[in-house]
């Protein structure tokens, strides 16, 4: 069938897909293209099931999960990842296969630690469950105690939702990553239905994000929450700003674009509009804004960035939103100032090429071998993304189509690195938040892959499995392969249960390496707070230089009263993944511990023990 093509005023081959691009529900009968998608992916469940129970946790290693899981997961996984892009090139009206695609690929990736570890990942995620017990407890957020309580939006509504349901504190937080990574899917199909009406693109967009999100903000955190609220909030703004007319584009996008008269449709494109009033629109603006601002100290500032780029892009800055954004951010800030300036921490910090370390001490040829490749992995996601996205922006650009919502809010959260670096995790925020956007570039840029040359869709959909494949190998090495550090077991959370339960209140606990799961119970506050991981002997100078246990009471006498020194398989697998202790020096060092005469045994239980230290005669 023969049609113009308005952006460029040619005549193009329209596929049969575009005829139905606008339709959102699943159309027509089943073909055996579909039949075969839904048999691949029940195929891939039972593959993923059986895999399941063959997985070996004994043989994690430098290079994480990864040699822990049978040949069945990764063949699993394959299946979904290439039908899931195949299906969004070909057939994307079939929201609920591919949906059910995506879905399946989340609980491949993101339930597998669930159902094996059996404990939360991540050690700094109990201080969370931490926070929300003393809420619990005191009905209340004690501000003075902790800088969470300044922001307890997420620890209240975690707090309800485990009392609503009966489910525990530590369930919620084994099961918050496939529920959020969920969460992040449908946010990120919202939102790039505010950038195009175009499902192969919505779908693929989708599809990239899943598969390139590795920066493991995906836990039970104020930071997936907020995250969450935030994308939603962008799809709403980007689905209800309407696009200015040539006056509002201004003159010099007008004429890249080589549009000179009043018809601006073809430098924007045609995005999804959604059907709200405004009084429902501005009201679920403003709750999604306050649970930002009241959960998470640094994600209200994307938001706001993201605002104001969504307004540039189309001409149109809400200007009553921002000024109500701003003032009720200002107001929050202001009113958990006082604790931040009363222990050191700072609002502004330019620092842009501070990275986030893990620890101290470090010597990347004596780690285990998986830390180094992993961190080429990282390198290939972070800059292959970006540079994917800006060539595509570029190439949108030369086609005439001058819609710069993408391309302002993927930029955005770079401005954020000259205000707050964010303890070095700046960068890691600036990749999530530019993601969304990031996906829906290279995404447009594979489905209009030679499009009016070659209108059978069948080699895009080649080339979209592909990619999708080759961002899956990177992105598994990227998440998984810290996991000799990243998981949790029974011998790292009993001692601290044993400790919040028979310490005395007042005294230091004092950790081998910065990896232990602290602040668990509701009595945490009554233990000095220093960070999420410190004291820790890695802090000393001295005891990197010589590790024994005469530095380590060293380190523990300069805390004052009589701490404890705390050896858990977590702080272990620390050590070890990252070359600055062998097991054998770890096992050493714990066995010393018994032949000082200021150290006396407090607990012991399998591989974990604590010591506290004597006062001095």
């Amino acid at each position: 069938m023969i049609s113009l093509d308005e952006p460029t005023t040619r005549l193009v081959v329209i596929d049969q897909f575009t005829l139905r691009r606008n339709r959102t529900r699943d159309q027509g009968p089943f073909t055996p293209f579909v039949l075969t998608a839904w048999g691949l992916l029940a195929a891939a469940l039972l593959l993923w099931i059986h895999a399941l129970g063959h997985a070996d946790l004994t043989r994690i290693d430098g290079y994480g999960l990864l040699p822990a899981l049978p040949v069945t997961w990764y063949l699993a996984l394959a299946l979904l990842v290439v039908t899931g892009a195949a299906v969004a090139l070909i057939n994307a009206t079939r929201t609920t296969l591919l949906g059910a695609t995506v879905a399946a690929i989340i609980m491949v990736v993101h339930a597998t630690p669930a159902l094996l570890y059996g404990f939360p990942r991540y050690t700094w995620t109990f201080k969370h469950i931490g926070v929300i017990n003393v809420i619990l407890t005191e009905h209340a957020a004690p501000r003075a105690a902790d800088i969470y309580f300044g922001w307890p939006g997420f620890f209240t509504a975690a707090g309800w939702i485990s009392q609503a349901t009966g489910i525990s504190l530590t369930d919620l937080a084994t099961w918050s990553p496939p529920f959020f990574n969920i969460a992040f899917a449908a946010a990120v199909s919202f939102v790039a239905r505010g950038l195009t009406k175009d499902l192969r693109i919505v779908w693929l967009t989708t599809l990239l994000f899943v598969i390139t999100n590795w920066v493991g903000q995906d836990y039970f955190a104020p930071q997936a929450y907020a995250f969450t609220a935030t994308l939603v909030l962008t799809g709403l703004l980007l689905r209800t700003t309407p696009m200015a007319g040539a006056a509002g584009v201004g003159r010099l996008r007008r004429l890249i674009a080589g549009r000179r008269d009043d018809d601006v449709t073809g430098i924007y494109g045609v995005f999804s509009e959604l059907s709200i009033g405004t009084a429902a629109r501005t009201t679920t603006a403003a709750i999604l804004w306050l649970a930002v601002i009241t959960s998470h100290q640094l994600s209200p500032v994307f938001a706001l960035l993201t605002t104001v780029g969504i307004g540039l892009a189309r001409g149109r800055v809400r200007w009553h939103l921002l000024a109500f954004m701003v003032l009720t951010e200002l107001a929050w800030v202001a009113y958990g100032y006082p604790y931040l300036d009363h222990n050191g921490f700072t609002l502004f910090d330019f620092n842009p090429l501070h990275t986030s370390v893990s620890g101290s001490g470090i010597d990347p040829s004596a780690a285990l071998p998986g830390m180094r490749l992993r961190s080429y992995a990282v390198y290939a996601l972070y800059f292959g993304m970006f540079g994917l996205g800006v060539a595509s922006g570029l190439l949108r650009v030369r086609r005439g189509r001058i819609d710069m919502a993408p391309v302002l809010i993927a930029v955005a959260p770079i401005t954020m690195l000259a205000m707050q670096n964010y303890g070095g995790e700046g960068q890691l925020r600036i990749y999530l938040f530019a993601l969304p956007y990031l996906a829906f570039l290279v995404a447009w840029l594979v489905v209009t892959l030679f499009q009016y040359r070659v209108p059978d869709p069948r080699p895009r959909a080649v080339v979209a499995a592909l990619l999708a494949c080759l961002c899956t190998a990177p992105f598994l090495l990227s998440y998984y392969g810290q996991e000799k550090v990243n998981l949790v077991r029974a011998s790292d959370v009993e001692p601290v249960a044993w400790l919040y339960a028979h310490a005395t209140p007042g005294q230091w606990m004092c950790f081998v390496a910065p990896n232990f799961p602290s602040r668990m119970t509701a009595n945490y506050v009554a233990f000095p707070i220093r960070s999420d991981s410190s004291p820790n002997l890695l802090s000393s100078p001295d005891f990197l230089r010589r590790p024994s246990i005469t530095e380590a009471v060293r380190v523990l006498d300069d805390l004052g009263g009589t701490p404890y020194l705390v050896f858990t398989p977590s702080q272990q697998g620390y050590l070890e993944y990252f070359g600055i202790m062998t097991p054998a020096a770890y096992r050493a060092l714990e066995a010393a511990a018994a032949t000082s005469p200021r150290l006396r045994l407090v607990y012991r239980e399998g591989a974990a023990s604590v010591w506290q230290l004597r006062p001095r005669r």
